[in-house]
């Protein structure tokens, strides 16, 4: 659970969560999907080896997870979660209609799959002190305290890994990318969660119907420039807890197929993604 940038040769800390149906005995372990970028954001060759793991029979655990099993939905980073924000869980979660709250409210589930939900934190959330998570499902409950901040910014990428091209619409509504770059000059519409509350609190769970802003300022970077950002605040037609923020492209910019990107909100700064700029 390492949140720092993983240098070459270093190992890094992955979190199992072994089917309770699984058979003991030797089972082979597959790392798929990998992905490894350079300090620019453009992907790299990463091989994935194969290993085996011992399997042991044991009492079945109904429900379980850890604090670093809580990350942001957009960055896939663990740390502390504020109004708002879009979460995925990782642990041992049956998917027998599972129920979330954060200190007693419920939160609204996006996604309930065997060992991940995807879940909104309720607006309301209260800042003055830990937030104790429960999850409740069909087979049993369990509870975690989690750390909490006002914000906890990230933008939502293109492959869902928190790295990489970002999830941002050209000017005219299609995806950029480097085969559809962003004129320099024109706005792009980038997506994230964990920007905090909003000037009117929206209701949980329930879909934004107009531009409703961030209470704290956004400001933005493109390859080390300050960009306009035009507008910040939630997404219409999305469900409320996405953040939509339009950025103007500085026009001083050189094209570039991957140009970072990043936000800042308030004192936190997003993870760095990639814009593509002709």
């Amino acid at each position: 659970m390492n949140q720092d940038v993983l240098p070459d040769g270093q190992l890094f800390k992955a979190l199992l969560v072994i089917d309770p149906k699984a058979a003991p005995g030797l089972g082979q372990l597959t790392i798929k999907n990998t992905v490894a970028t350079d300090p620019y954001g453009q992907s790299v060759p990463l091989e994935a080896s194969v290993t085996n793991i011992q399997i042991q029979s044991g009492p079945p655990v109904a429900v379980g997870f850890l604090s670093t099993g809580v990350l942001n939905a957009a960055s896939l980073i663990p740390g502390p979660v504020s109004p708002g924000e879009i979460v995925t869980l990782f642990g041992n979660l049956p998917n027998t209609q599972p129920v979330l709250l954060f200190n007693g409210v419920p939160a609204p589930v996006l996604y309930a799959g065997l060992n991940q939900l995807n879940a909104i934190v309720p607006f309301g959330l209260a800042l003055d002190a830990p937030a104790n998570l429960e999850v409740r499902t069909g087979s049993g409950s369990a509870i975690v305290p989690l750390p909490v901040a006002p914000v906890t910014p990230a933008i939502f990428t293109q492959d869902n890994a928190g790295m990489g091209q970002g999830a941002i619409l050209n000017e005219d509504f299609t995806t950029n990318s480097p085969s559809n770059p962003a004129i320099r000059g024109s706005i792009v519409v980038l997506y994230g969660t964990g920007f905090g509350m909003l000037d009117s609190q929206p209701a949980d769970g329930k879909i934004a119907a107009g531009a409703i802003k961030t209470q704290l300022g956004v400001t933005a970077s493109v390859a080390g420039i300050p960009a306009e950002v035009t507008y910040a605040g939630a997404a219409p037609g999305l469900v409320a807890g996405v953040v939509q923020v339009n950025v103007r492209v500085p026009g001083s910019l050189a094209p570039n197929l991957a140009a970072p990107i990043s936000l800042t909100v308030g004192q936190a700064v997003t993870p760095v993604v990639t814009v593509a700029i002709q």
